[in-house]
């Protein structure tokens, strides 16, 4: 069975009352994905955040267009089980993200570098990556 599947664009502002919506229609908390959008024609790079959910293979998706350094509330109040991917996007890609019931500050994941997939935040000189390979740290 191949599932419906429809994408609405919101503002920041809407974030948690549709989340609050697909809450009480039954809906379940299928993915959140963060894109980082390069600068185009006269527009600057900002990020897409998708939050996905799914009600008897009807998909939703919300779809977010914000700039680098926009706070995003978090839906952990509503789906608590968003708190992983709310500090992925924060740790991989710098999204600020207000309230997350359990925030890592950062530290979900070990990495060599902050935010590896933000192209905006300056990587260290690749022998600096060599050393932190070599020696696990």
């Amino acid at each position: 069975m191949a599932a419906d599947k429809k994408i609405i664009e919101i503002e920041i502002r809407e974030l948690i009352e549709s989340a609050s919506t697909m809450k009480e229609e039954g809906a379940r908390l299928v993915q959140i994905c963060c894109v980082k959008e390069p600068a185009g024609k006269g527009q600057a790079s900002h990020f897409e955040l998708h939050y996905t959910f799914d009600k008897t293979y009807h998909l939703t998706g919300y779809k977010l267009t914000v700039a680098p350094e926009t706070e995003i509330p978090s839906i952990t109040g509503i789906y608590p089980c968003a708190f992983l991917y709310e500090n992925e996007m924060h740790d991989l890609f710098g999204i600020r993200i207000k309230g997350i019931n359990i925030d890592y500050e950062g530290t979900l994941y070990k990495l060599a570098r902050p935010k590896p997939f933000n192209p905006d935040v300056e990587k260290p000189d690749k022998a600096a990556d060599k050393a932190v390979e070599i020696n696990g740290k």
